[in-house]
């Protein structure tokens, strides 16, 4: 529908191993303090506190807001965050989706998202 109405939408397919590169990514740059949330932003602070990775059965990682709650926010969050950062093709047969290149040196003026 997005399309139709003339927006540029770039798709993303979920999955546990592209939640991980997502998750993963907003995790480095929260923590190298390249990402500022808006502070009133009271649902993605929720979401961020109760969001958590589990073994599955099947030993897999699962990432995802415990039952009942959720990680929209989350997850909107990590796409915004890893889409502001230069990319690269995957081939990890998920199709071409952006992550996170620790190997790239980060510019000398440090970025910033600023998410509200």
């Amino acid at each position: 529908h997005l399309k139709q109405l003339g927006l540029v939408v770039d798709e993303y397919k979920f999955t546990n191993d592209s939640k991980a590169v997502l998750i993963s990514t907003l995790n480095a740059e929260m923590e190298h303090g390249r990402v500022v949330f808006a502070r009133e932003d009271d649902q993605l602070r929720k979401e961020l506190k109760l969001f958590e990775a589990r073994l599955t059965p099947s030993n897999k990682v699962s990432y995802s807001a415990p039952f009942g709650f959720y990680d929209d926010c989350v997850f909107a969050a990590a796409l915004a965050v890893t889409k502001a950062l230069p990319t690269r093709e995957s081939h990890t047969g998920f199709g071409k989706y952006l992550h996170y290149d620790r190997r790239q040196v980060w510019p000398t003026t440090t970025r910033r998202a600023i998410l509200s």
